[in-house]
């Protein structure tokens, strides 16, 4: 998933997301409502499901709602997710708040009653503190019309239903208005006035910015929606006193009411009379203005460069010190070149058979296969990255256990220190015999270098050594009187410390030159 900074499955964990200024926070749905803060009133007839790769692009699980076709006290009541969920955890400072859902509406939607509260927040004028102010979006339509309805925004109870933005009860004229947002109909004409949407996803924003001091004088209510052919980018916005009652006190976006969401009254039952949802997102104090957008690949003819999730199976019981390649994966989910890196390894692609760790491009379909040697030791790990379009993954290979008698933990050695050495000067330790071994083990040293069987070629590589062989450290002593530099040499997981120390410093006593006084 790239249609977010970060991802909370259980939405009791938004707020710490939300701490983070700016940064993007999906809803991520798995394959029940567990930590998704449902609500569906007993009685109403609504009913909630998750639709595995509902999304618009296959790649994310949707929540389809049939709405009530049931009054129960008089009201309609809820068939909702994502209910009252705290976005501040009583310390975070919230002024502004963006909310972005990609929305399906089922060919029939239109038969729900008029004034579907869809989504909203409530604000406060403190901190943590119970809410008293709600800004929210509803769908209406009214009886006259039997074939589309229309959204619109609130303020407290005072709606707006056009850009810019008239007063004035809801607008019952069946030919639409050319400044509402959309018409939400079973198809679509996106050159119609209003435009005209159905058989679709849409992506809406709703954006609340309750300060005056952050560029919008009076606080700003923005809901913006964008249909996938881009024809259509269409916008209410109103400030926050278009509610005359409106009280800037309430600086703080303290609560999301809920998706889905509330119905006065019962629609009519239908199977094509449902509503979708996917790619829920919040994000709080972006800057002034800003929109989270769509998700990548959601506009059509957008170069989608990030693939789908893709997993190298790894391997173990690899021998060692040996070149180990990974099985192939497939690149897919994109619609246009996307770049390849790797770390801690090489890749080819298309079996190529020419490995590179340098950066390069991969097309949707195309294999790729990592590679690497394997760790000199038993039973280690050694990993590589491969990122494809942003999207990572790690192949990873283990070594071998040892053989039964293989033994390469040597037995304890001890390098002798010394002391008293001249500054700045190469220091090699007298030689250690490695014992206790019957089979190849590591070798490995920091702080210096060493030299095997007194070959006089000092390494700070990792090597091998077997039994009976000599190994001397080396390093480069202090520029310091008195001080200490020290190497660690570990042989099969058994280390000692080489150290030397240079000399004292010279003490010099001035000579001084004594006279007889002669007494008087």
């Amino acid at each position: 998933m790239t249609w977010a900074d970060t991802y909370v499955s259980d939405v009791a964990g938004i707020s710490t997301a939300l701490a983070t200024d700016g940064q993007t926070v999906g809803i991520e749905v798995g394959g029940s409502f567990a930590g998704l803060s449902q609500q569906l009133t007993s009685g109403n007839g609504a009913t909630m499901d998750i639709v595995a790769g509902g999304s618009f692009d296959g790649a994310e699980n949707a929540v389809r709602i049939y709405p009530p076709t049931a009054t129960v006290g008089g009201e309609a009541q809820y068939a909702c997710w994502l209910r009252f969920l705290d976005l501040t955890d009583g310390v975070n400072d919230i002024g502004q708040m963006n909310f972005r859902t990609l929305v399906y509406y089922g060919p029939r939607y239109f038969d729900l009653a008029p004034d579907a509260k869809c989504w909203g927040f409530q604000c406060t004028t403190v901190i943590g503190e119970s809410q008293n102010h709600r800004l929210a979006v509803f769908d209406h339509r009214q009886p006259v019309w039997n074939n589309w309805k229309y959204p619109y925004q609130t303020v407290t109870t005072t709606p707006n239903f056009h850009e810019p933005p008239t007063a004035g009860s809801i607008d019952s004229d069946p030919s639409g208005d050319v400044n509402k947002l959309i018409e939400i109909r079973g198809s679509a004409n996106h050159g119609a006035s209003p435009p005209q949407t159905g058989g679709e996803w849409l992506c809406f924003e709703q954006m609340i910015d309750l300060r005056q001091d952050r560029g919008n004088a009076n606080g700003r209510h923005k809901v913006r929606v964008t249909t996938r052919d881009g024809v259509v980018v269409r916008t209410l916005s109103v400030p926050l006193n278009w509610e005359p009652s409106w009280d800037f006190d309430a600086q703080y976006a303290g609560q999301f009411e809920g998706l889905g969401f509330y119905f006065n009254t019962a629609g009519t039952a239908n199977a094509d009379n449902y509503v979708m949802y996917s790619h829920a997102t919040f994000a709080a104090n972006m800057g002034i203005n800003d929109w989270i957008g769509p998700p990548p690949g959601f506009l059509e003819g957008e170069d989608d460069t990030t693939p789908n999730a893709f997993s190298f199976t790894d391997q173990t019981s690899v021998a060692l010190s040996s070149t180990i390649t990974s099985a192939a994966i497939t690149v897919s989910g994109i619609d246009a070149a996307a770049t390849i890196t790797v770390t801690g390894g090489t890749y080819d692609i298309n079996a190529s058979g020419t490995f590179v760790s340098t950066p390069g491009t991969v097309n949707n379909g195309d294999t790729v296969r990592a590679r690497h040697t394997s760790s000199a030791s038993h039973e280690t790990a050694t990993n590589t990255v491969v990122t494809i379009g942003g999207v990572s993954d790690t192949f990873t290979s283990t070594t071998e256990e040892a053989e039964p008698g293989e033994d390469t933990t040597p037995t304890a050695f001890s390098f002798t220190d010394q002391t008293d050495v001249a500054l700045s000067t190469v220091i090699t330790s007298a030689a250690i015999t490695v014992a206790g071994i019957d089979a190849p083990a590591t070798i490995s040293v920091t702080g210096g270098t060493y030299d095997i069987n007194g070959s006089g070629t000092f390494v700070s590589t990792p090597g091998t050594v077997e039994v009976g062989d000599t190994v001397r450290a080396r390093h480069t002593s202090s520029a310091s009187y008195e001080t200490a530099t020290n190497t660690v040499v570990t042989i099969g997981g058994v280390s000692d410390t080489f150290s030397s120390t240079t000399e004292e410093s010279e003490i010099i006593i001035p000579a001084y030159r004594w006279f007889r006084v002669p007494r008087r």
